[in-house]
């Protein structure tokens, strides 16, 4: 029922809380990530520099805390897919994100 409502909203109404929702991503068993999933690959296709950096954030914490706490289930539950196809897309239509991602983690304040 969520869906059929999300489907009629533009995605970049989204963007200002992607970094608030992205998190959904280390959480596969939360029912608002199916509802969500189509979003993030429309954000993910047409406004990719708005999704890159938190993307690529969590996805790093997910990894890194599966790994940390050897939590198989967690990582065997993880969406693969909708990251995969997420991935997938920011490469095609961000292809500089790397090095975007690699000056903000650089920047300081002065």
């Amino acid at each position: 029922m969520a869906r059929s409502y999300l489907s009629q909203i533009p995605c970049w109404v989204f963007i200002p809380w992607i970094s608030q929702v992205i998190h959904l991503l280390g959480h596969p068993e939360s029912p608002l990530l199916d509802t969500m999933a189509p979003v993030f690959l429309e954000i993910s296709s047409r406004y990719p520099q708005a999704i890159a950096y938190p993307f690529s954030v969590t996805v790093d914490n997910i990894y890194r805390n599966s790994l940390q706490t050897n939590q198989s289930q967690q990582h065997a539950n993880f969406p693969a897919g909708l990251v995969r196809s997420m991935a997938i897309n920011l490469d095609r239509h961000f292809p500089q994100r790397y090095h975007f991602i690699w000056a903000i983690n650089n920047m300081t304040h002065p």
